[in-house]
């Protein structure tokens, strides 16, 4: 099926709402399920072993919380993103 798009800015809108709506499809996979379990793992085991760490552990730790939150943020963000081209390309249609 072939959508036929008005202006590049509609298409861009779309695109985004499409990427925002698979996003939310991965999350409630088996994958995006235990992917996104791992990361909440890894961010509070870090949280955790934060507080008792040597000072030598520190960069590790926090590099393990920060790559955590990163995904998790990636996540949040593209499907933030694709509600609000969503918003816009209806709109954008409306005008």
């Amino acid at each position: 099926m072939t959508v036929e798009f008005i202006s590049d800015t509609e298409r861009a809108y779309f695109e985004e709402a499409r990427l925002g709506n698979t996003v939310r499809d991965f999350l409630v996979s088996d994958v995006g399920r235990y992917l996104h379990g791992r990361a909440r793992i890894q961010l509070q085991e870090a949280q955790t072993s934060l507080v008792h760490c040597k000072p030598e552990e520190l960069a590790d730790l926090q590099r393990k919380a920060q790559q955590a939150e990163t995904f998790m943020s990636w996540l949040a963000e593209a499907i933030t993103n694709g509600e609000a081209a969503y918003t816009s390309l209806k709109e954008y249609r409306d005008e």
